[in-house]
């Protein structure tokens, strides 16, 4: 039963990483086309660098706002942030007749 809680949570910050992406690319999509006139040979390069920052901005904002008020964080999907456990600085050792082989 204790899987539940980490599917959960990789869930939780799937969403939340897709909707940041989708809020980033819509705006830098808007922008694009209110005719802001950018010369072609660079149009392609200077719309992912906005994209990629438009969509970073949004998501630091969001999880800024989200650490006052945790309403906000349903701007990212789920107003719920992903938990993860503590690392144990173990490494799992697979029994010897797990292992496949050739």
């Amino acid at each position: 039963m204790a899987a539940a809680p980490i599917v959960r949570d990789l869930g939780a910050s799937i969403v939340r990483t897709f909707v940041a992406t989708t809020v980033g690319t819509s705006v830098a999509y808007l922008a694009k086309n209110a005719h802001i006139v950018i010369d072609a040979d660079t149009s392609a390069g200077i719309v992912q660098a906005f994209t990629a920052t438009t969509i970073g901005g949004y998501y630091l904002v969001v999880r800024v706002l989200e650490t006052r008020i945790p309403a906000f964080g349903w701007l990212l999907g789920l107003a719920k942030l992903p938990t993860y456990p503590a690392p144990t600085n173990e490494v799992p050792i697979p029994e010897s007749d797990t292992v496949p082989t050739k």
